[in-house]
Parts: C-alpha cells; structure tokens; sequence
C-alpha cells in the first residue's frame, strides 16, 4: 500500500477526518457513556462451558440461587444469650425471610424455622425450633445454652464456642444485582443497629458491592492523572498543542469505547474502568509520536498540508503494525472462554480501533489547518539519549549489555516461577487487607466455617434413592473426609447430618451415636419423623421432594488458588477411590467456590495457549512490516523479554493471575512491541538517508524522544494507581509501571544494538512496493488507499 496515497487522501478531506472523531466521541461516546450503570456482575466472571458451570446450572434449577451473604452478629459486651442480641438475631432471621429478594428457605440461623432441638419424651418424639421466643428467665437462658451445646449442627457452626459470635446465613434470588443485594443487606442491618451487637457480613454479592462503593473514587485518580501527565506533556513540549494533542486523541477513543459498552448495555465495572484508562494510555502513546515528528518536519517545511502528509507517511508503516500488535492483543482474549475475557476483548478491540480515527487520521487532518508552530522542538531528554546512542553504536557493548539483560530475564524467571492463579490471600485480593470486607471475611473464618460455599451435587437415578442408609453413608463419609483432610474447610451441612443427629437423639446422647443407621428402614423413619415435625420446605436447600437429588454444601474459609484446587482434587481422589453407591453420580464442584475453580482452570490453561497463538501473531506482523524474518526477530526477542519480566513482575509482586488481571496481559505484549516498532522503523528510515550508524543515532534522539518521553509519562501516570482504594488496581498500577519502563529500556538499547551488531541487509533496502503502489492514483480508490 502507498502510504503517500493514504496521507494525500486524509490531508484532502481533513475536514471529515477532523469532525469525525470528535463527533463519534463528544456527541455519541459522552451521551453514552453519562448513562453507564456501575455493577459488577458475577456471571461475567466465570466460564460458560465448563464442566463445573454445568453442576452450578442443574443446583441452581433444583435447589434455586445460591448468592449467599454469610452475617456475625457478636454481643459487643458479654455472650449472645443476652435477650437484646437474642432479639436482634430474631428480627433480622425474621426481616430477611419475609423479603421478597430472598428466598425464605435458604436463611439460616438460630433463630429460624428450620434449625430444631429435638428429643425423646415420655410421650413421644418432640422437634420444636431453637428459639421459639427470646428467653426470659435464667433458667431458660440456661435450656437454650444447653440445647445449642447438645446439637452438633449448631454448636461451632452457628454459634461460636465461646458465645461471643451467631452467624445468618442468607441465600438472595439470582435475578438481583450484586448492588441490589448488598444495599439490602445494609439497609436490613442498619435497621438492626444498637450498642449491644455488632455485625459483620461478607460474600461474593457484598463484595462486588463494595467494589461498586469505591468505583467513583476512581474516576478522581483517573482525573487527577490526567491532570499529572498534561503539566509533563507541557514540560516536554511547551506548547498547548503539544499538550492537547495527545490528551485528546487517548480521551476520544476512551470515549467512544465507553459509548460502545453503553450501547452494548454492559455495566462499568473494575475491568472495563481499567481497559477505557488503558486505551488512553495507548492513544496517547501514539499521539506523542506524532506530536513530535509533527514538530521535527515543521522546522524545514513552511506547508501545513505538506508537514501534515509527511508526518503520516513516516509513521504510518510503524503505526500500522503498532496498532495491529494491540489489537491482536486484545482479540486474544476472545480465546478464553469466560465472559469478561470476551467483553474485555471487544472492549479493547473497538478502542484499538477507534485509536485510528482518533489518532492517525484525526492528528494528520488538524496539523493539515494548524498553523506553523512559533517555537523550536524542545528537546527535554537528550542528555538522557546520548548515552544510549553511545551504547548501541558500539558492537563492544554487545557483550555486557546482553549479560544485564540475561540476569533480569533470570530474576524475571524466578518471579514467573512463583506466579499464582487464583487468589493467594484470605479473602479477597482486589480489596486492600484492612478494607471492611476482609475484615468480615477473618471474623467469620475465625468464628466459623468460613464464608465460601463449594457444593456437590448428589443425583439418583430415581425417587426416593436418596432414603437409602448407603447414599447417605457415602454422602456423610465424603463430607468428613473433605472437613478433616483440609484445613480451609469448615462448616460442612448436607441431609445426612439430620439422619445423623435424629439417630444420637433417638438412640442416645453418645457421640458415637451420631452416624448414619445402618438399615434403610429406620432412614425412612427418621425422614419420615422429621418431615412431619417441619414446614414442607425446612429442608428444601438440602433435599427435592422427590428424594433423588440432594447437595453436600461445605464453607470454605478462604478461596486461594490453591484451596480451591486442594479441595477440587481431594473430592475427585476420594470418589475415585470410593466410587458412590449403584445408582447414584456425585457432581462437582458447584456454588461461589466450584465457579471460581471453574474460572482458575480456565485461566491456567487458556494462559498459554492465548500467548502463544498471541506472540506467533505478533511476530508474522512484524516480519511482514519489516519485510525480512530477521527483523521481526530482531524486535521479537525484546517482546519476549518484556513478557517475561511482566510475568516476573507478577510473581515477584504477588499479584495473582486473575480475570481481572488479564486485561494487563494483554496490554503488556501490546505495549511491549509499540515502542520497538516506532525505533525499529525509524532506524531503518534514517539508513537508508545517511547510513546504520548515523542512522540509530538519529532515531533515538528522534523517535527515541518521543518513546523516552511517553514511558515516563504513562508509567507516572499508571503509578497514581497506587492511591486507588481497590487494591488490585494499584497493584496492576505498579506492574504496568515496571512493564513499561522495561519496553522503553528495551527499545532504546536492545533493537538499535541488534541492528548494529548484526547489520542485517534489509534495513538497507527500501520496502519493496505492493502491487497497489505500482497501480496509478486513477486506478485506486479514496477507500482502498486508507484501507
């Protein structure tokens, strides 16, 4: 393609490409995007077609939603048997079942229909609830103490055993948003509020709704970091143009993006906040190339319209790949199957996109109506520039260069040797460790079982399978095995606890009594006993009506990386070595904990793949633009030098690999290539003028300027990052920052020194034209030349 064709036609209808971009952005983006609901929704999160999402589904439909928000209420002074924190407990149990959000026979505590002490009388069998009404008497205090410290399936999971702490558990409806949930569940519990008690809540809902809390914030960093890298735009360059080129044109693709995700009725959330910030670093990246060759031909050529043509016709064979490189990077998330990868990536990939009306055809189009700029091109880094010209002009400095690099790549390999995916802390890594939702994640995990269902599913061929003393033996030694062999699990329930503590009633207070009967008669009796001493739906979150599906539910007190994984293969182990009764299939692993295994296995396994498909794409692109295989190796090697020390950086900061973190990742081969690319050309430009050598000395100090600047500038501004209140953005903050520093070190002194100490013959010969460039203007149309 003649680049000379595609810069006449933009400079020859600069009007259009001038108003385009800015129609696209301040009159459809911005109205757009003013309309953006903030919500983070879990279904995004987790894969779509994997094994564990499919026994999510089928819970789902039998035993209904599962967004459970797990609630302490600790006696501020004294133990919870007081009659005020009593009451409290009760209202809250009460305000939560009759909500029409919730639904009434997933909220558990010991104030609720469903938990019961029950015993052997003179006359019979008696069930009653646990709290039919709040104690008035000592001595009454007293039974209730007794009956929670008698029950197994109170005493420890429900109450602590010091008294201090009860917990509720609540399970919302699944068509409610998280902001929904959590602004109920702060609103119920402000209700609630008095000196006696204090409350602590946690779960995914009440996560993300805390996530949604601190977002606004966020758009003040993001404000205040725009406000930073403009007063470094005027340090670099003294002029307004020099500053509101570049900020414009990374603004009107961030905008037209967030138009995109409006129009796509997608919600803003941490993920799609961070890929819109990123794209105006992109494009601001870009527009500071532009800026300064804008300057550089403005000194020799009084034209505008000739500045203008000549500033897209040298940049526009690096812009080209450049652009390319990102949008591929992006487009790569498409390959994992998990829904915000997919939003993440069209995301990315309409602000690609959008950067190159915004910036390539958009800055051609004003420098074509601005006028000759008055001042000489500031040149703030050139004492900065003149050692790395020393360095790469040299072959001698090949040596001990390539030693520097070779023991950062080793430091880089021993961080990516620690790498993790999946969470590695206590709660959640996105918040910071004192943030109120990991403080309520320890109290729970401290007073209980944790706060983090994982169940199975448990499915018989027909009706009542599940009344069998096998089933519920299998059921009840799957469940022990998981609760003694890890740690992170901690309360455990399923329909077989119930079978359990009916036998220790009706046989006998002796712990030894508390197991499944053996006989499948006396199954059916204590079923039979226990459906008519409850309300018909007491245990419809354990059992259907039917007696052919029933869930085994575990807490988990934490949902690391590796807890999950432990947990997923020691349930996989056991039903391999102790394979389930005829007639019945054990499924795995649903609920909160099972999709987020589901998601980790996704994203270890999707990880390389997507890189290496990423990277062999990378390089056909740079080769292709070179016009040689050598000089996309030569630009290659610093790509995967700046993969491996972004990797590095991960490991070696503890951020985890995460759906969220992905959108890095991509951003970091993106970014990685960009700048190699802009010297790389430049360098090849400049030879064939005056010669290799004269050549890398022109194109630092030129193309040089201009990476060296936007490295500082974006790594400044990326860094501000580190005030966001959401942790795993600062941490993303100081990973870019690092990733960035290193693809500007690399630029700079790896791929001018492996173009000198090579000396490979394509950079001395001119790109070859394509058969469109040996067409006449005649024979090519306004459309294929931009295309």
């Amino acid at each position: 393609m003649d680049n000379r064709k595609v810069a006449k036609l933009v400079v020859r209808h600069r009007t259009f490409f001038l108003l385009l971009p800015l129609v696209l952005a301040f009159g459809v983006g911005l109205p757009l995007a003013l309309h953006l609901r903030i919500e983070s929704a879990s279904s995004v999160f987790f894969p779509t077609d994997h094994p564990f999402v499919s026994v999510q589904h089928r819970l789902k439909r039998i035993f209904g939603g599962l967004n459970q928000v797990s609630i302490v209420v600790r006696a501020r002074n004294g133990t919870i048997l007081d009659p005020e924190v009593l009451e409290t407990v009760r209202k809250l149990t009460e305000s939560f079942a009759l909500s029409d959000n919730v639904n009434p026979r997933r909220v558990v505590s010991i104030a609720s229909r469903k938990i019961k002490t029950i015993e052997i009388t003179k006359d019979g069998f008696n069930s009653d609830k646990l709290l039919p009404r709040i104690p008035e008497t000592e001595a009454e205090m007293k039974v209730l103490r007794r009956n929670i410290e008698h029950n197994p399936l109170v005493y420890g999971p429900m109450v602590s055993h010091d008294f201090h702490d009860t917990l509720i558990q609540v399970d919302f409806k699944d068509n409610l948003s998280s902001d929904q949930i959590f602004e109920e569940v702060q609103k119920t519990l402000a209700s609630e509020k008095n000196p006696a008690v204090e409350f602590f809540y946690s779960g995914r809902p009440i996560l993300e709704g805390w996530i949604d809390t601190y977002l606004p914030s966020i758009f003040t960093i993001f404000l205040v970091t725009c406000a930073g890298m403009a007063l470094l735009l005027w340090f670099a360059f003294r002029q307004f143009r020099g500053v509101l080129m570049p900020l414009s044109s990374g603004l009107m693709a961030a905008l037209i993006a967030l138009g995109a995700v409006s129009l796509l009725s997608w919600p803003l959330d941490p993920i799609t906040t961070i890929v819109s910030f990123l794209l105006m670093i992109l494009g601001l990246s870009h527009a500071v190339q532009f800026v300064r060759r804008y300057l550089e031909e403005s000194r020799t050529e009084a034209d505008r319209k000739v500045v203008a043509e000549r500033v897209l016709v040298g940049l526009l064979p690096a812009v080209r790949a450049s652009l390319f490189t990102d949008f591929l990077g992006f487009a790569s998330l498409l390959l994992i199957p998990i829904g915000i990868a997919r939003v993440t990536a069209i995301l990315g990939m309409i602000g690609v996109a959008a950067l190159w009306i915004t910036t390539v055809t958009f800055l051609t189009a004003l420098i074509a109506f601005m006028p000759r700029p008055v001042k000489d091109v500031p040149r703030p880094f050139n004492f900065v520039l003149k050692p790395f010209v020393r360095i790469a002009t040299r072959k001698i400095s090949f040596v001990p260069v390539m030693s520097v690099f070779l023991i950062l790549a080793l430091v880089a390999l021993f961080g990516v040797s620690r790498i993790s995916v999946g969470e590695i802390e206590a709660g959640s890594s996105i918040l910071s460790a004192d943030s109120p939702y990991n403080t309520a994640e320890r109290e729970i995990n401290r007073s209980f079982g944790g706060a983090n269902p994982y169940y199975i599913l448990v499915e018989g061929e027909k009706r009542n399978t599940l009344k069998r003393s096998d089933v519920l033996t299998a059921m009840d030694k799957l469940e022990t095995y998981l609760r003694r062999n890890i740690p992170a699990v901690g309360y455990a329930i399923s329909m077989a606890d119930y079978v359990k503590l009916m036998n220790l009633v009706w046989v006998g207070p002796d712990m030894r009594n508390f197991v499944v009967p053996p006989k499948d008669k006396t199954v059916g009796e204590y079923l039979l006993l226990l459906s008519f001493s409850s309300f018909p739906d007491d245990f419809a979150h354990l059992i259907d009506n039917d007696y052919r599906c029933a869930n085994i539910k575990l807490d988990l007190k934490d949902c690391r990386g590796e807890t999950l994984r432990r947990v997923v293969r020691e349930t996989k182990k056991y039903l391999k070595e102790n394979p389930p009764p005829p007639g019945v299939e054990f499924l795995f692993a649903g609920g909160p904990a099972g999709l987020l295994a589901a998601t980790n296995d996704v994203v270890s396994k999707g990880l390389l793949l997507n890189l290496l498909f990423l990277s062999l794409l990378v390089y056909v692109r740079i080769a292709a633009a070179l016009r040689s295989f050598l000089g996309g190796a030569i630009l290659y090697l610093p790509l995967v030098f700046s993969i491996l020390v972004t990797f590095g950086v991960f490991g070696l900061a503890r951020i985890p690999f995460t759906v969220e973190t992905l959108p890095v990742a991509a951003m970091g081969v993106g970014l990685g290539i960009d700048y190699c690319i802009y010297v790389a050309v430049r360098i090849r430009e400049e030879t064939l003028k005056s010669g290799l050598s004269a050549g890398v000395e022109k194109a630092i100090m030129s193309s040089g300027q201009a990476v060296l600047f936007t490295g500082f500038v974006v790594a400044a501004g990326v860094l501000s990052w580190l005030f966001s209140p959401i942790k795993y953005q600062a941490k993303l903050g100081a990973a870019l920052g690092a990733l960035l520093t290193v693809n500007m070190l690399s630029s700079l002194i790896l791929v001018p020194l492996f173009f000198v100490w090579l000396e490979p013959r394509f950079i001395r010969k001119p790109i070859p034209p394509s058969s469109i460039d040996m067409e006449t203007p005649e024979e090519v149309s306004d459309v294929e030349a931009l295309v």
